[in-house]
């Protein structure tokens, strides 16, 4: 990526709201159901907008403007479609959605306590149920037996041993992959973890690699919560071929959009790679 390219090879993927009437949508019932319990934990969708929101689509607008400015091209309310049209067109993506974590929210829990009681007698020999012990009362308590699985590691030693070695190594890999063993079991009574939320639905890290086009051998800002496992699946499937960056923790949108605001003109300023451009806009502003 060079100044005399400016952005003409460089993508924005938006899979988050940037405009208040989408904000709405998605907030009331529209697409991106996770993100928009993730986001309103109670709050009125109003109160959210007036309190917060607002200022998360102005710097979205922003950089959106900043993009096209430069030359680099813009979709919004991606799906995985999107994701294979830019990665065939350009060789700089910058992805901005929401990862639906390893975590165990009690109200996605069934209520039936039979349903539970057939995952207990089909699956008893499973490590997930036996460390589990008794069928528990209530959505909650279940709930909060799953997530101390998941944060103190306790399903990890039934992994193989490799996959095990590994996963001890991150803990947000370490959490996913103990969630992938509760899901395993749990399917009928819980809606899966470890998904990237965009607009036709929440996708696996494999099919969301899957979409990517197969020549695809770019820079890719996964720039989103978590993202060390989606990570992690590229490198497993295409070594070294993506160049990208992850985030181990909880994202920030508002900051998010500054940073890749600044980074896009130094890219264009510079010449340098969108990679060295972002870290260096991180340092320098984050100091």
């Amino acid at each position: 990526m060079t100044a005399k390219r400016g952005l003409a090879h460089c993508a924005l993927l938006f899979a988050t709201p940037v405009t208040e009437e989408d904000f709405y949508t998605v907030m009331q019932g529209g697409p991106l159901v996770d993100y928009a319990a993730a986001s309103l934990r109670g709050e009125s969708a109003a109160s959210l907008w007036n309190r917060r929101y607002r200022h998360i689509v102005s710097a979205a607008q922003d950089l959106i403007g900043t993009a096209l400015e430069l030359g680099g091209k813009v979709y919004t309310q991606i799906g995985l479609d999107e994701v294979a049209q830019a990665t065939a067109q350009c060789d700089t993506v910058i992805l901005l959605a929401h990862w639906r974590g390893a975590g165990v929210n009690p109200g996605e829990l069934r209520q039936s306590r039979d349903e539970w009681f057939e995952v207990w007698s089909r699956h008893r020999e499973h490590p997930v149920v036996a460390l589990l012990g008794d069928v528990p009362p209530d959505a909650v308590t279940l709930a909060e037996r799953l997530n101390r699985l998941i944060e103190r590691g306790d399903l990890l030693s039934s992994l193989p041993a490799s996959i095990g070695v590994a996963a001890r190594q991150s803990a947000t890999l370490a959490q996913a992959l103990s969630r992938d063993l509760i899901d395993e079991i749990f399917a009928t009574i819980l809606p899966p973890g470890n998904r990237i939320e965009l607009y036709d639905g929440q996708h696996t890290p494999a099919a969301f690699e899957q979409s990517i086009d197969v020549d695809f051998e770019g820079e890719i800002d996964l720039a989103t919560c978590n993202s060390q496992v989606l990570a992690t699946v590229l490198d497993l499937r295409r070594g070294d071929r993506i160049h990208h960056l992850h985030w181990s923790d909880l994202v920030d949108p508002l900051p998010q959009f500054v940073l890749i605001r600044f980074a896009l003109r130094r890219m264009v300023a510079t010449s340098e790679s969108y990679t060295r451009s972002r870290l260096t806009v991180e340092q320098v502003l984050r100091r």
